[in-house]
């Protein structure tokens, strides 16, 4: 596996190193999260002197960069000295900031991460110049207009951008292929291939299913329970995104409280207003995804080459999986893990949390 080496002089990366000679190398590429790497390497002076501040890691075949984060150096007279330096892909960077004040996104979901980015990366108030990263920009964001009522404070900004990305279903990404030196964020969501990529035991590219379903605490039904007392407390009711009229009626109706009393409101808007309801009802979809049905299907998935990433399937699509008794569920592909060493060259796909097609 070819992987070469970006350093950094104080103004902008340079390539400066080609490692061809790898004893192994882990490569992980992640649809809402930071991926992560492992290069195994015999030890040099020259390595040592190179890996020092930020040091950025590309391959050819892939779109995830990697930042150097860790060096482990062994010495060994009888068997050589070796390097181990491992680390997280580029979106990592997004972890280097915090939303240090309360802030409010009351809009649609691609202006609330315009709005992280510019305050927290890419135009920070005055008196704030210095949290500024000048390599990030802002790419392609503006597909998703879904609404988006949240406040943060406090909160790492990697971690609201993978907890909203989850939210959603989509991932994000900070690329920087087309110049290394400029970061780009954006939003994407994969492909839908539940048609067309199926792994199933028929095909030899399945084993080991297991499926369980739990709805012993499942409500379709949330009160949300806000601010004020008596008839004047704010009060709004989530239902399930895929409940039916007839599931919210009679037998099938399954009601949840959840008082969120101290989910507080700005002292000059009214209780009930626009803002504050949809943030109550923001919570009542939170908590139902922490209640919903629990749906345990998984599987072993194995690469027999019937289909090829990079050209049947991608990070973020979504393909299907059948067991032997026609259970049948979709999935997205959230995570690919490339690994070469001595046996060879190896890549393990890992999938999300599977849906069961009814």
């Amino acid at each position: 596996m070819l992987v070469y080496v970006w350093t950094y002089d104080g103004n902008e990366f340079e390539k400066t190193h080609v490692i061809d000679y790898a004893e192994s190398v882990i490569w992980v590429s992640r649809y809402r999260d930071c991926g992560e790497f492992e290069i195994y390497v015999p030890a040099s002076k020259e390595l040592v002197e190179l890996f020092k501040g930020e040091v950025l890691f590309t391959r050819n075949e892939s779109e995830t960069t990697m930042v150097l984060e860790k060096i482990q150096l062994t010495t060994d007279a009888e068997n050589g000295d070796y390097l181990i330096v491992s680390g997280r892909s580029l979106e990592s960077v997004l972890s280097r900031r915090v939303v240090h004040k309360q802030t409010t996104l009351d809009g649609t979901l691609e202006l609330g991460i315009k709005k992280l980015l510019d305050e927290n990366f890419i135009n920070p108030p005055i008196g704030n110049t210095d949290r500024k990263i000048s390599n990030i920009k802002i790419g392609r964001i503006n597909q998703f207009k879904e609404d988006l009522n949240k406040q943060i404070t406090g909160d790492n900004l990697l971690d609201v951008f993978i907890e909203i990305c989850t939210a959603f279903d989509i991932g994000f990404k900070l690329n920087n292929k087309q110049n290394i030196n400029e970061f780009v964020f954006s939003l994407y969501k994969g492909a839908d291939l539940s048609n067309e990529v199926v792994f199933s035991p028929k095909f030899g590219n399945l084993s080991k299913t297991e499926y369980s379903f739990d709805y012993t605490v499942s409500p379709n039904l949330i009160y949300v329970a806000g601010q004020g007392e008596g008839d004047d407390r704010a009060i709004v009711g989530y239902e399930a995104d895929e409940a039916r009229l007839e599931d919210l009626e009679g037998l099938s109706r399954k009601e949840y409280w959840l008082d969120q009393r101290d989910c507080q409101t700005n002292a000059s808007s009214p209780i009930k207003d626009t803002f504050y309801l949809a943030l109550l009802h923001t919570k009542g979809r939170e908590k139902y995804q922490e209640l919903k049905p629990v749906v345990n299907y998984s599987g072993e998935i194995i690469d027999n080459g019937m289909y090829k990433y990079g050209e049947d399937y991608f990070l973020g699509d979504t393909i299907l999986i059948e067991n032997d008794y026609g259970i049948k569920a979709t999935a997205t592909i959230v995570e690919i893990t490339e690994v070469e060493d001595e046996s060879g060259y190896k890549l393990v796909p890992k999938l999300s949390e599977w849906r069961v097609v009814k």
